[in-house]
């Protein structure tokens, strides 16, 4: 039996890039990312959601499959889970598409402003941790089997979770790989990104800051 989730929603709301005339603090952290806030914006939320003493938060993420979220907070941009922790899924629009799966909410975002696929094309497995390989097992072994792109980080940790899935995956019939060699000599592609584009992870970029992005002029 689950423990009672530390954080509970309040409320969640559609992504909003903008707060008036500029771009939104979530929006800003995304930026600061390498990441462009409009690209990833259909599949995000702002999310409201308080603490065990009642105390509303706020931050930003996607939803779970135990209706959950998996957000970052505002203010030090940490990464928690409102309600249980659980893996994400979205399903393309169309039959027999591949799934891609990645091991953090960040690098989905990534993935989706470089390869910048239109939504639907594609079935999305995000495993918002590690320790959550279990809980995508289950996911994978109710789905028709298919093809599963992996996107996995390189460090001991990533490797193992990785590794675990493919397995299971592969015994399953699925076939598939990963995209691993897009960011070689990095722990993942968000991290490859940031270098190329020179972002200092302590300080909010500005929207110069990625390219492609175009502030709110009225």
């Amino acid at each position: 039996m689950q423990s009672e989730p530390y954080y509970t929603l309040v409320h969640k709301n559609s992504f909003e890039v903008y707060s008036g005339r500029s771009v939104s603090k979530a929006g800003q952290y995304l930026l600061s990312r390498g990441i462009d806030p409009k690209a990833v914006a259909p599949y995000l939320h702002d999310v409201t959601f308080s603490d065990k003493g009642g105390k509303p938060k706020k931050g930003f993420g996607i939803e779970n499959v135990s209706g959950g979220f998996e957000i970052r907070r505002a203010g030090d941009w940490a990464k928690i889970a409102v309600g249980h922790k659980d893996v994400s899924v979205f399903l393309a629009s169309r039959d027999h598409a591949p799934w891609h799966t990645f091991y953090s909410m960040i690098d989905f975002c990534t993935f989706l402003c470089l390869d910048k696929p239109p939504i639907g094309t594609y079935n999305y497995l995000i495993v918002n941790g590690d320790g959550l390989v279990e809980k995508a097992e289950k996911v994978i072994e109710s789905l028709p089997v298919g093809t599963m792109i992996h996107y996995p980080h390189s460090d001991l940790s990533g490797q193992k979770a990785y590794q675990r899935l493919l397995q299971f995956a592969t015994d399953l019939g699925w076939g598939g790989g990963d995209r691993a060699h897009l960011y070689e000599g990095f722990k993942d592609w968000t991290e490859k990104r940031e270098n190329e584009l020179g972002l200092d992870r302590k300080v909010v970029a500005t929207p110069q800051g990625v390219p492609g992005f175009k502030p709110r002029l009225g």
